[in-house]
């Protein structure tokens, strides 16, 4: 007790651990990773994203998970693979449903034998009869994600839908407002929205809890903001890039800032930060993904997708939620945005995410307010350096982590 009172004198604060729920670690990054990179940046209770493919979609796999129920067809059925490798690591019992007719050309039942998952083309049936699944993903059609969401609504999970459905993007890797300039593939808003629309659509039919993974336009908020008004059951979450960098910065840097989905204009970044700071947006999610250096330099077309973030996670979003009048950070907001709702979507919550007092689990952080000091990426723990908040300076920082009363980092 002492320790952490002398800290806080010296403008440092105690928060509960930031929890992400979009952290890719696919096979072809995780030499690029140190075992403790999470606690660098305050994180704990760490949800794993793999997405590998370069049109791959992003979904998480919390370590509290029960089996793994993916939906899929066509090139989102692919992504499955990843996310499958994942979870047979961490002994998850997994079930792929595939909508067209399989064999070993495609993603059929011996491509997923060898993994430990059972892949079924046909009816669900008594499957998940003796325990259901914690995690239910769907990249597909109208009619697939309509099945999901009614078999997530019946599980009492949620279902996580991902805005880089093919449909949404084509080909596309960048806005598509910028697109002739950068002598790229466009990546249109208004693909987003459909999809968004779609989800939400069958969200209010069928009464499920649908999550929306990275949002990054202006028209996905407003669709969100009134379906929340309307008392459809949605969550979402937009990552820290999206928030303060935009589709000229991505033009001036090239490859270096090609992500999924890509950045967009500066009204979409105002849209979100407004999102953010008045609760229509729940949760931040970094969609962490380190890559070798050389994967970020081949031009638009052959770059590789991704930034990482978890280091910079709280930094960031502490410059998000200042506000402009009294300087002064949301920590409240901050802490529900980063740790309190994310331990509530992803099911964690009676032991994450909980409140800093007596007799709670200690998982915690230590940051340093109120000193402006520039970011060294070159200091970081993760080994990649495809960050880009390099040599910005911020005024909040983490400095200690704690998990399970421990010093982490």
């Amino acid at each position: 007790m002492h320790r952490i009172l002398a800290v806080l004198r010296e403008q440092r604060f105690v928060s509960r651990s930031p929890i992400d729920l979009r952290y890719f670690l696919g096979p072809a990054v995780r030499d690029l990773t140190e075992k403790n990179v999470s606690g660098a940046g305050g994180m704990q209770s760490l949800t794993t994203v793999v997405r590998e493919m370069s049109q791959g979609r992003g979904f998480d796999l919390p370590a509290t998970a029960g089996p793994l129920l993916a939906i899929g067809r066509g090139i989102g059925v692919c992504s499955f693979m990843t996310l499958i490798e994942d979870a047979s690591a961490a002994g998850v019992p997994s079930t792929v449903v595939l909508s067209a007719r399989t064999d070993d050309r495609v993603i059929g039942r011996s491509d997923c034998a060898e993994l430990g998952a059972e892949a079924l083309d046909r009816r669900l049936a008594a499957r998940f009869a003796d325990r259901a699944p914690g995690l239910v993903v769907v990249c597909g059609s109208h009619r697939l994600t309509a099945l999901a969401m009614t078999l997530a609504r019946r599980w009492r999970v949620p279902l996580q839908v991902s805005v880089e459905a093919h449909m949404a993007c084509g080909a596309g890797v960048v806005n598509a407002r910028v697109a002739a300039r950068a002598g790229a593939a466009p990546w249109p808003a208004a693909g987003e929205e459909r999809v968004v629309d779609r989800d939400l659509s069958i969200a209010a039919d069928t009464g499920g809890h649908l999550h929306v993974c990275h949002l990054s336009t202006a028209g996905s908020v407003e669709l969100i903001r009134q379906a929340k008004r309307s008392g459809v059951r949605v969550t979402c979450e937009v990552t820290p890039h999206h928030l303060v960098l935009d589709d000229e910065a991505a033009l001036r840097a090239g490859g270096a800032l090609k992500v999924n989905p890509p950045l967009r204009a500066a009204a979409d970044v105002l849209a979100l930060r407004a999102a953010l700071a008045d609760g229509t947006i729940d949760v931040v999610a970094t969609d962490h993904a380190p890559h070798p250096q050389a994967t970020k330099t081949r031009g638009w077309a052959d770059s590789a997708f991704g930034l990482t973030g978890l280091e910079t996670a709280l930094s960031v979003v502490a410059m998000v939620l200042r506000a402009p009048d009294t300087g002064r950070v949301d920590w409240a907001r901050l802490t529900e945005v980063l740790s309190v709702v994310p331990a509530r979507i992803g099911g964690i919550a009676p032991r994450a995410g909980r409140p800093v007092r007596v007799g709670e689990p200690a998982d915690l952080c230590v940051v340093e307010t109120g000193v402006p000091r520039p970011i060294r990426v070159d200091r970081h723990r993760n080994r990649s350096r495809n960050n880009p908040f390099g040599g910005w300076t911020v005024r909040e920082r983490v400095v200690r982590t704690l998990v399970g009363g421990r010093v982490a980092h």
